[in-house]
C-alpha cells in the first residue's frame, strides 16, 4: 500500500475544487449571474474557475503522479491564459493603481507587459516541468 505523503490536504483540496467548480458553473452559465457583474469575458472566468480546480485536484491526489501533473499542467495553462488576456484583451480602463506622477498609459503599459511577462513565465514553466519530467521518466 502506497503511504500517504505528509503533504496530503485533502480537505483544503476539496474546498478548493468546489470553489473552481462554482467558477466554471458561473462561467458557463449554468448558475445565473447579473452580466454587468462581470468585468471580464465568461472564458476568462471560466480559466479561473480551472486554476482553483486544478489546485484542488492537485492537494486532493498527491499519491497519484497522473492527477498531480495533468493539474498543474492545466493551472499553468490557465494561469498563462488569464494574464495573456490582460496583457493583450483587457481593457485600459480597468488597470488602476501604478505609479505616481506619470502619465496613465505607462502605467497601463507597465502592467500589460508584467502579465505578459508571467504569461510567458507560466507557459515556460509548463514545459520545463514536461521536458524534465518525461527526461527523467518521473510521469
Amino acid at each position: 500500500m502506497a503511504q500517504t505523503p505528509p503533504s496530503y490536504h485533502p480537505l483544503a483540496g476539496l474546498l478548493s475544487l468546489g470553489c473552481g467548480l462554482f467558477l466554471l458553473l458561473v462561467a458557463t452559465g449554468a448558475l445565473a449571474a447579473e452580466p454587468e457583474a462581470f468585468q471580464a469575458p465568461r472564458w476568462v472566468l471560466g480559466l479561473c474557475g480551472v486554476v482553483f480546480a486544478a489546485c484542488g485536484g492537485a492537494l486532493i491526489g498527491p499519491r497519484w503522479p497522473v492527477v498531480r501533473v495533468l493539474s498543474l499542467s492545466a493551472l499553468l495553462l490557465a494561469l498563462a491564459g488569464v494574464a495573456a488576456w490582460a496583457a493583450l484583451l483587457a481593457p485600459a480602463e480597468g488597470w488602476t493603481g501604478g505609479f505616481p506622477f506619470v502619465p496613465p498609459w505607462v502605467n497601463v503599459a507597465v502592467a500589460r507587459g508584467l502579465a505578459g511577462f508571467g504569461s510567458l513565465l507560466s507557459l515556460w514553466m509548463l514545459v520545463y516541468g514536461w521536458r524534465t519530467g518525461f527526461r527523467s521518466r518521473n510521469f
